[in-house]
């Protein structure tokens, strides 16, 4: 017996929520609370007074938290945050986790962020994410579903993790998500499963919870497909006290995605409470003998209770399946769906239907919206002509918008959001179609049959999508990798064609080619982590601060999506050649790990270690995948690039020297732009000879900092050289499609304090100017997407690029810096 939350002898009494779930001797109990608004919890406060002197449980059993319900069935309930301020007014958790579920509906994503971090400030540390019921009153808001916002929480951790390095204390949520079983058609079912999927491998969900279910056999396909699937997120199974008044409210679905069969529902009318015990403790044993790592125990809020379920599921053991004609009460359906068959094969999928006007709408788009018809190029280069369209006025505008509403709202039910999904849903409206307007479907709100939750009217949007889906790509791995981006709210009611065409809706991307600068071994932070990794035997292979710091400064990276995520592992390889390319070919996997399909830049100095991480990449990739960046070829070291070819396909830097500094006191241009123009022709041709295609050349004129160019009085300065060699590489008609790019952060180094970031927007948009078209970038600070907040800063940077050598052009520039160091003196 164990004695109240007393942890499994090999857990250990400090370990985190998902620790615990994760140890497979320990079997994980949360008890489930919904409370009045406007009361103090006086349900979770009795319970908490009885846990700290009650009866103990049996082994492994152990009560490791609380949840607390957020407006179930979109009624009203108290806040979990409120709920916390009573608790600890009232003693305190007594060890347990609290576990508030949290949801976006009546929350834009700046209150959920808000939200989050008041939690978090209390020291919460786990949640459950749900997208949330409609609510019974007032407007539904929907600004992110579950998806999404398990997203947002990754990024958070993430960021704050990087902040506060590999070592320092940084708040974070783990997350848990939902998923419904109780789905007995087939698009309903397999969306429920593929977009639990999303939750874990793009979400970051820690565990999973699914809804109230009574079908083991529901419960075991889930098993096995979690299994297939390879996803290892622990399961909390939910285990509800099914008395006659709560499935009464049940029978007629009237709790969004639960399902009670009218049978069971005669079964409890005639029990007795006992039986009612005896079912909840059943439903516990089968989760526990299916493989869960736990239960969360609803409607059961006394701790003897509690006790006594615990007791009688630990008697029963795998001899719950002597009585599971007590636990299983499917749909009388014609035909409900099952993902495998009672011999444990894949129930064949049927045929998909999709209306007619469907097609008509892809037709449509691939005529005028699919990048490179003809169409398309007609209309986008139509729209940047137009000064109206531009500025969202006149009567081109207006005429686009009334066509747009007409159509759209004729064909796909649209409500002119601005930033339409339609082409990425496979023609579907989900606004439109979807009763809360979710960005991914499904919710788990739908019925048995597949019908929306909200309105059974109509179906599900999460099938539509599936038979579209199905009907376009001839399967269903698309879905897999469906996760559609939140709408942008400021675009409501604008024109989503001119949003489209002009790249200002949520597909818009940096002007610029970015590659992230931030996994770079010189950085101390991320030598920090390299450190420890390195103190420990198989470093990369346990877990330790050092390779989770990394891995977060990935996912850091990723949310701003970035083209090429850099990996420069040169100095924590310590001049080694093999030590290094050992470490580059991990910092590569882990980029394909947790990356999100964006690959890695591979920089290195050394040829042997650029051949390591682009072997490793294609290790882990078909040869179809993104083509990586190799950083980089020089003149001196080029010929190594070639045979590299052979291991699979990448993009080149090549590397043009501006200049280069003599004694210390002075430099010497060693190339004109002229000169550096016709290093880049040359490598260029040879490139072309070998089957590069232009743009996957990248010809990089290195940086030279600022501060150096006082040391030019007479000779034009590095940067003037620079940027005007840019200008002629990205003029010269043979070489059109090449990219120039640029490690802009060099710029400042050395620099006094001041408008540091505004002085790297700057220059960097001086650059774009002339021609640049990828930057090696932080990314978290938008460069090449956020402008110069003033032209003044702009001013300055143009300054010192324009120093041509005269003594008019070395005094502006000398001014220029005099008035940057004045923004440091204000600070003071």
């Amino acid at each position: 017996m164990t004695k109240r939350n007393d942890s499994h002898p090999d857990t250990a009494a400090n370990a985190s929520l998902v620790e615990k779930l994760n140890d497979p001797a320990a079997f994980n109990v949360f008890m489930e609370f919904t409370c009045p608004a406007g009361k103090p919890p006086a349900k979770v406060l009795g319970f908490l007074d009885a846990f700290g002197s009650g009866a103990p449980l049996p082994e492994p059993f152990a009560i490791s938290g609380i949840s607390v319900t957020q407006n179930p069935s979109g009624v009203v309930t108290a806040s979990p945050a409120d709920v916390l301020a009573h608790i600890k007014l009232n003693g305190g958790l007594h060890g347990l986790e609290f576990i508030p579920h949290v949801s976006a509906k009546g929350m834009n994503s700046a209150e959920v962020k808000t939200y989050l971090r008041g939690l978090m400030s209390h020291g919460i540390e786990t949640c459950f994410v749900v997208t949330g019921d409609h609510p019974a009153e007032g407007s539904p808001v929907f600004d992110l579903d579950s998806l999404n916002m398990l997203q947002m929480l990754r990024q958070m951790n993430a960021e704050a993790r990087v902040k506060a390095g590999p070592t320092g204390p940084a708040a974070a949520l783990a997350t848990g998500a939902a998923v419904g079983l109780a789905k007995y058609e087939e698009a309903a079912c397999l969306q429920q499963v593929i977009k639990l999927e999303k939750k874990i491998r793009a979400g970051g969900a820690s565990f999973v919870t699914p809804n109230l279910i009574f079908d083991s056999r529901k419960v075991e396909d889930f098993f096995r497909y979690l299994e297939e699937r390879d996803l290892a997120a622990p399961v909390v199974g939910y285990v509800f006290l099914l008395t006659e008044p709560a499935a009464r409210r049940m029978r007629d679905e009237k709790l969004p995605g639960v399902y009670i069969h009218p049978d069971l529902y005669d079964l409890v009318l005639n029990e007795s409470y006992d039986d009612h015990v005896l079912r909840a403790a059943r439903q516990v044993a089968m989760w526990r003998d299916l493989g869960a790592a736990g239960v969360d125990l609803g409607n059961v809020e006394n701790y003897d209770l509690a006790v006594r379920i615990l007791d009688m599921a630990s008697e029963i053991g795998p001899g719950w399946r002597e009585a599971d004609d007590t636990l299983t009460f499917p749909p009388p359906l014609d035909d409900p769906y099952y993902i495998y068959t009672p011999e444990g094969e894949r129930t064949p999928l049927r045929d998909p239907d999709i209306p007619r006007k469907r097609l008509f709408v892809k037709w449509i788009h691939d005529l005028f919206f699919e990048p490179g018809s003809t169409g398309y190029k007609a209309v986008k280069a139509l729209f940047e002509r137009s000064k109206g369209m531009r500025n969202s006025s006149g009567l081109l505008y207006e005429a686009t918008r009334l066509i747009e509403y007409v159509g759209k709202s004729t064909l796909a039910h649209c409500r002119a959001c601005g930033d339409c999904h339609l082409p990425e849903n496979f023609f579907v409206c989900l606004l439109g179609d979807c009763a809360k307007g979710l960005t991914n479907v499904p919710c788990g709100d739908s019925t048995a049959d597949g019908r929306c939750g909200v309105d059974q009217a109509r179906p599900c949007a999460g099938q539509l999508v599936y038979d579209a889906a199905r009907h376009f790509t001839k399967g269903i791995d698309a879905l897999h990798e469906l996760v559609n981006a939140p709408r942008d709210p400021g675009l409501d009611q604008t024109s989503s064609f001119r949003n489209f065409f002009l790249g200002e809706d949520h597909r818009e991307r940096a002007p610029i080619i970015q590659i992230a600068e931030l996994l770079h071994a010189t950085l101390p932070r991320v030598k920090q982590a390299f450190e420890i990794i390195a103190s420990m035997e198989n470093g990369f292979d346990v877990p330790n601060p050092g390779v989770d710091y990394l891995g977060k400064l990935i996912e850091s990276q990723v949310y701003y999506r970035p083209d090429y995520i850099d990996a420069n592992v040169d100095d924590a390889g310590a001049g080694q050649t093999e030590a290094t390319a050992k470490l580059m070919r991990r910092v590569v996997g882990l980029i394909c790990a947790r990356g999100g399909g964006i690959p890695p830049c591979v920089d290195s100095s050394d040829p042997e270690v650029i051949g390591a991480g682009l072997e490793e990449y294609y290790r882990l990739h078909s040869m179809g995948a993104v083509r990586p960046l190799i950083n980089s070829a020089n003149s001196e070291r080029k010929d190594f690039v070639w045979p590299l070819t052979e291991i699979g396909p990448f993009n080149i830097v090549y590397m043009l020297n501006v200049g280069a500094l003599s004694g210390g006191a002075g430099g010497d241009v060693v190339a004109s732009p002229e000169e550096l123009e016709h290093k880049a022709l040359a490598f260029f041709r040879e490139a072309r000879a070998r089957g590069f295609e232009p743009h996957q050349i990248f010809f990089d004129n290195a940086v030279i900092p600022f501060a150096v160019e006082f040391t030019r009085f007479g000779q034009p300065g590095f940067n003037h050289v620079n940027i005007e060699g840019i200008r002629r590489i990205m003029s010269n008609h043979e070489m059109k499609g090449v990219n120039t790019i640029l490690g802009i952060t060099n710029v400042i180094r050395d620099f006094p304090p001041g408008r540091k970031t505004g002085l790297l927007r700057g220059y960097l948009q001086i650059a774009m100017e002339a021609g640049l078209s990828a930057a090696i970038v932080n990314v978290a600070r938008k460069f090449g997407v956020k402008k110069p907040a003033d032209q003044e800063i702009v001013a300055i940077a143009r300054a010192f690029v324009d120093q041509d050598g005269s003594a008019e052009a070395f005094d502006r520039m000398q001014e220029a810096y005099a008035q940057y160091k004045s923004y440091g003196a204000k600070k003071k």
